[in-house]
């Protein structure tokens, strides 16, 4: 087999490791929390999957806030309140049983501004008792029409917990992301720190049927920053900047619908969402 499974196998337990060492970071140090309005993600995603289990996917999503002084998008729901409609065109190939490699691009509007996505993923499968391991590291390049450029490394761990009820099939799921930010230049493209965002989802996936998947969830989003520094008046003193911890409770709900080739539904995983 061209794909050497014991070297991936290697890079699995390193990626393990590396996981958990940064997920312990923003802990390191005293920092300022803040709380950020609510948000509101709803979501549709088509895909069509292959009988290798590799799969074309089409992504919708839009996000509110929950802020009524936001002046945001125009919506027929929760009006000026929009602060993002974005679409995304993706495709996965499985390598292996347990081995994906993917990529996707996007587009979104916001007020004042679009943006423009490009990511390639590397995804694993493994297993623990009565457990599903899915972990993924992306890196993703984020092109903005009014700001510098970026790119983000984003390694990412979900436990997959599958329960059977007669003929319904339900998942409970949870996962935490991280997310480092670079502008390929002086390492960081401002004054932050180590991890600049993480991401702990909790979802339940109902699956009644093949076809059709319908998934609530909730995400605590966390953004790391640094206030700058301070100088007296006499620009002798430097108070240096304290560590901010922004936030951001968003609750969801996906739709799925799934195509498979040859019309027939076979066994899959169904993966966890790819979120910007």
């Amino acid at each position: 087999m061209w794909l050497d499974v014991t070297m991936l196998k290697r890079v699995s337990t390193g990626y393990y490791l590396l996981f958990f060492l940064m997920v312990s970071l923003p802990a390191a140090n005293a920092q300022h929390k803040q709380h950020v309005a609510t948000e509101i993600w709803p979501e549709l995603q088509a895909e069509y999957v292959f009988k290798s289990t590799s799969f074309f996917y089409f992504r919708h999503q839009y996000r509110y806030t929950t802020n009524s002084d936001y002046k945001g998008l125009n919506s027929f729901v929760l009006n000026n309140q929009l602060k993002r409609i974005q679409f995304r065109l993706g495709y996965e190939q499985a390598l292996t049983n347990t081995w994906g490699l993917g990529g996707s691009q996007m587009f979104s509007f916001e007020p004042g501004r679009k943006l423009y996505f490009t990511d390639v993923y590397l995804r694993h499968l493994s297993f623990l008792p009565g457990l599903q391991v899915i972990k993924r590291v992306m890196v993703d390049y984020l092109l903005y029409t009014n700001a510098a450029s970026i790119g983000r490394l984003r390694p990412r761990v979900d436990l997959d917990k599958p329960i059977k009820i007669r003929n319904f099939t339900l998942r409970l799921r949870a996962g935490y992301e991280v997310f480092l930010y670079t502008d390929f230049k002086t390492g960081k493209p401002y004054s932050a720190r180590v991890i600049d965002r993480t991401r702990l989802r909790g979802e339940v996936v109902l699956q009644p049927n093949p076809h059709l998947t319908f998934t609530p969830f909730f995400t605590k989003q966390t953004d790391y920053t640094r206030l700058p520094n301070k100088e007296s008046n006499q620009s002798t003193t430097v108070t240096f900047g304290e560590n901010r911890n922004s936030i951001t409770p968003i609750w969801g709900v996906e739709f799925r619908y799934t195509f498979y080739q040859g019309k027939k539904p076979f066994p899959r995983v169904i993966a966890p969402v790819q979120q910007d």
